[in-house]
């Protein structure tokens, strides 16, 4: 969690690995989140949760210059599925989540730049 820059105390943060080749999610000396690809559709998968005592109202997640498909969950639930567009930010309003998920199903790397998330005390 601290690697970008969450409060450990509050949230968990898990790299899943790649299935073909496994590797783990890339973290470049700039700060950026690199989600690999993989042959098979089942790139990386970045998970980020909240201590039980917190509730998750909104998160955004601004991409950089590469991107491809992705699958993103909020409690399990799709909240996008598709292509993601290069230097842009998705939004994700009006949540009571636990945990959201963003996995590259594409066939490029995913450059995430920055990740905002709006929690609370239950």
């Amino acid at each position: 969690a601290e690697l970008i820059e969450l409060d450990p105390l509050i949230f968990n943060v898990i790299s899943n690995k790649r299935v073909v080749s496994p590797l783990h999610i890339g973290l470049n000396s700039a700060g950026q989140i690199r989600l690999y690809n993989s042959s098979d559709g089942q790139g990386n998968i970045l998970t980020i949760s909240i201590n039980s005592a917190y509730t998750i109202s909104d998160f955004q997640i601004t991409f950089g210059s590469a991107v491809a498909d992705a699958l993103i969950l909020a409690d399990g639930f799709i909240e996008h599925d598709g292509p993601l567009t290069a230097d842009t930010t998705l939004t994700f309003n009006g949540l009571n989540i636990s945990e959201f998920s963003i996995q590259n199903i594409g066939t490029a790397q995913i450059y995430i730049l920055d990740i905002i998330i709006t929690y609370s005390l239950k």
